[in-house]
């Protein structure tokens, strides 16, 4: 039996159901000797017969601590990230911890320390592979052991976003647009799933709110909601550059073509509508989503069939059996 222990400093957020606790509690399904279990705290005595720690984007003093007991009880160690934590804007409410205290001085040491490293993007391996060669990608993947991968036929008139205070900027870079479409649009419904999106919502008249909510609640939502469309606004940046594209996944979900930057992960997938940094690209490529219904429909499946052959988390997660498998070979 290989024993695998997780360090998972945030075990009920995205982050967490994307790339650590959501994704190894289902690498049995493939393996079945296989023993994934999360401590609760990382001493000798909870790690006693452990062979492989994994750590969720290791930053603080605690994690280094945690990082050397498991290298001084000759337990490999593997380390993940899934942004590009050296490139946080200053938009960004994360912006002062990372550079106000030693946080990157950690992830660096932490890197530099680990057995081999994965990250969610390509961007991200080639900003970190100075710190540890032996690094991988593993994307983010939609998790088709709890949610189907099921066509969605029938939409409504409806264009979603969804996101946390951290792209608030990110929003703001487009709604302009937005409340133009809007007016022109009056029968289209928006939906805006965050909190604090008053600077928006209060534009717009035909729009919904709904509070950030767990992820169980924010996948049912999204399917119920079936909207035809939906955007992810990003600012033209390194950060954001790195980021995975886990918007389109979830909007191809819940049936809806998807909207977003001509930026990293984003940039020329499969029925994504690109958008450049020219003024009023943003507007054009969501005006032609809302005036063809057939546009959408071949939009759509493209994203589909593209996420189904690449992107469900029975593939994804035999990437990570590989590198379990080259763990412990070396």
């Amino acid at each position: 039996m290989i024993k695998i222990a997780i360090h998972e400093p945030m075990p009920m957020g995205a982050v967490a159901y994307y790339r650590s606790i959501g994704t190894f509690s289902y690498l049995p399904k493939l393996q079945n000797n296989l023993d994934i279990h999360v401590p609760a705290t990382i001493s000798w005595s909870s790690m006693a017969g452990t062979d492989i720690l994994y750590m969720e984007r290791p930053q603080q003093d605690s994690d280094l601590t945690a990082l050397e007991i498991a290298k001084d009880f000759n337990i490999k160690v593997w380390v993940d990230y899934d942004d590009l934590l050296h490139e946080v804007p200053k938009y960004n409410p994360s912006w002062k911890f990372y550079n106000t205290t030693h946080a990157l001085k950690n992830i660096e040491k932490a890197l530099q320390m680990a057995d081999i490293v994965t990250v969610s993007t390509s961007t991200i391996k080639q900003h970190y592979e100075k710190f540890n060669k032996n690094i991988h990608v593993v994307e983010n993947a939609h998790n088709d052991y709890q949610y189907a991968w099921n066509k969605i036929s029938d939409t409504v008139d409806a264009i979603n976003w969804r996101g946390s205070n951290t792209h608030r900027q990110d929003l703001l870079s487009v709604a302009g647009e937005m409340f133009k479409i809007a007016d022109e649009n009056p029968s289209w419904a928006w939906t805006f799933i965050g909190n604090e999106v008053w600077y928006v919502t209060d534009r717009i008249k035909n729009s919904f709110n709904l509070v950030e909510c767990d992820i169980i609640a924010y996948n049912k939502f999204i399917q119920d909601l079936k909207s035809a469309i939906q955007i992810v606004p990003l600012l033209f940046n390194e950060f954001n550059k790195a980021k995975s594209n886990i918007g389109w996944m979830e909007g191809t979900y819940a049936g809806s073509v998807t909207v977003a930057p001509n930026l990293g992960e984003f940039a020329g997938k499969p029925g994504i509508c690109n958008y450049s940094e020219e003024p009023e690209s943003f507007k054009y490529q969501l005006e032609k989503c809302i005036k063809s219904k057939a546009f959408r429909q071949k939009q759509y499946q493209e994203s589909f069939e593209y996420i189904a052959e690449n992107l469900m988390l029975s593939q994804i997660n035999k990437k990570r059996l590989n590198i379990i498998e080259r763990l412990l070979s070396c």
